[in-house]
């Protein structure tokens, strides 16, 4: 038992996560000071444990949280409100575990302002400056008096002399590697063994996903660390970051990639096998710029849960644009925008395709263009069902497999990574029409690629050639 007015300091040598402490008293005006980093364990109104952090020069800290707050490196927002001026809360394991939960659909009300579920103070991720630069994330974040303060009613315990805790709303983490989704492997019992959601806690420690409130017992904790990998997804209860690592990026499809993949698909002027009409996609690349931000301000998120620059333009009218391509989800094939064999001329529900008359929906085709979410540097043939953003196949298979969390608790679901769109397991393989065979078209992504990537890129491998059939011809 703590002496109720004795204050403890152990101070982290940052050498080992797990041996990286020891117990040492200090004097209580150097923790009480600004200048110094504490972690306070609230036990009881009289007992409060306190751990002191020193700075490390091999190690950089950078801050994530709500936050404008100087000390936060990036400042991380949640979506804004719904239009309709609803908004339920839901918990996420617990009363005090709370999210706001977005409506969807637009209403006729104003804008209501909602309470954010992420942290102020949501993490901290430590990076070595040596290389490999490995990158480590702990929950909680030092706040503008230096302190980490977890109250009474946190999450927390004393394990073998040392103390350690749960934030409130949680730091999860995903390994989401790529080969394990796209070719998932079974396990001895015939169960497809795939990667799980973790929480980290105050001290790097990961343990399983809790879905209520209880202390972390050695039942519950897995014998993993808590580096950061690329493809590592982070939650932070009301936004979602993916870490990418800049090798990772570098076998990815860069912005000039994408750019020459829609120059090269307009090129290859594909048709609409009803009206006859050539297709284009726009070529408009949406960036957040921020140049015109102040340097003395840190970069600010305002995104969707997921890290992203806003991509998305406002759905196009059909009078607006005859050339916009639309795809039918079951069937995957192309058209422009047309009535025949639909049940309402403006209706995108409860159509027949004309080519196979299958009934399915009727979506706008829209290119992915933030490159961080592919995982390769592949042409589009795939998009999400039902939202229509079109990506290369194992980027599309591969967001259509991994489990993200709800907006609002612990349920996981795959979503369309550029829009938040929850999609089904199963991709759409996209059948365009025209007399453009694989040579050719391939030839026509080459010279766009070359016309606009940077130096850096200019000498890296061509776009790899997907699994087309002979000829892009799907309607026969």
């Amino acid at each position: 038992m703590l002496d109720p007015w004795t204050r403890y300091c152990w101070v982290d040598s940052r050498t080992s996560l797990s041996l990286g402490y020891r117990q040492h008293t200090c004097n209580i005006e150097a923790v009480r000071s600004h200048a110094v980093h504490s972690v306070s364990y609230t036990l009881s109104r009289n007992e409060t444990v306190v751990v002191e952090y020193i700075p490390d020069p091999t190690t950089d800290m950078f801050q994530i949280g709500r936050s404008t707050n100087s000390h936060i490196d990036f400042v991380v927002s949640e979506p804004e409100g719904p239009r309709n001026g609803r908004c339920r809360r839901k918990s996420r394991g617990s009363p005090s575990r709370t999210r706001p939960f977005m409506d969807t659909e637009d209403g006729v009300g104003p804008s209501t302002h909602i309470e954010s579920a992420v942290s102020r103070f949501a993490c901290r991720i430590h990076v070595k400056r040596d290389p490999p630069h490995t990158a480590r994330i702990y929950a909680a974040g030092f706040d503008a008096s230096n302190n980490i303060v977890l109250g009474e009613l946190a999450v927390k315990w004393k394990s073998k002399g040392q103390m350690d805790g749960l934030t409130t709303n949680g730091i999860m983490i995903l390994r989401a590697d790529p080969e394990r989704y796209i070719h998932p492997s079974c396990g001895t019992d015939g169960s497809v063994a795939l990667p799980q959601w973790r929480e980290v806690s105050i001290c790097g420690a990961v343990y399983e996903m809790r879905d209520k409130r209880c202390v972390p017992t050695a039942d519950n904790r897995v014998d993993e660390d808590n580096v950061l990998r690329d493809k590592t997804l982070i939650d932070l209860c009301g936004a979602t970051l993916f870490w990418r690592s800049g090798s990772g990026l570098s076998e990815t499809a860069s912005v000039d990639d994408l750019r020459a993949m829609i120059d090269g698909l307009n090129l290859a002027r594909f048709q609409c096998p009803i009206m006859y009409r050539t297709l284009r996609l726009s070529p408009v690349l949406k960036t957040t710029d921020f140049t015109k931000r102040s340097p003395v301000d840190p970069p600010r998120l305002d995104v969707r849960p997921l890290i992203v620059v806003d991509t998305d333009s406002p759905p196009v009218s059909p009078n607006d644009s005859k050339s916009e391509p639309y795809v039918y989800l079951n069937c995957g094939h192309v058209h422009g925008w047309h009535t025949w064999l639909a049940e309402c001329d403006n209706s995108t529900m409860g159509r027949t395709c004309p080519l196979c008359l299958q009934l399915s929906s009727f979506v706008p085709l829209r290119m992915g263009i933030e490159s961080a979410f592919y995982i390769d540097r592949a042409l589009p043939t795939h998009c999400f069902n039902p939202c229509g953003h079109m990506a290369s196949e194992a980027t599309v298979r591969y967001w259509c497999s991994v489990p993200l969390p709800n907006t609002h608790n612990f349920e996981l679901h795959a979503r369309c990574p550029f829009c938040l769109t929850s999609i089904n397991p199963e991709p759409v393989k996209l059948h365009f029409s025209g007399d453009t065979d694989l040579d050719t078209l391939f030839q026509l992504f080459t010279g766009a690629l070359a016309a606009s990537s940077s130096p850096s890129r200019s000498g890296s491998n061509s776009i790899p050639i997907p699994g087309f059939d002979d000829r892009l011809v799907s309607a026969e």
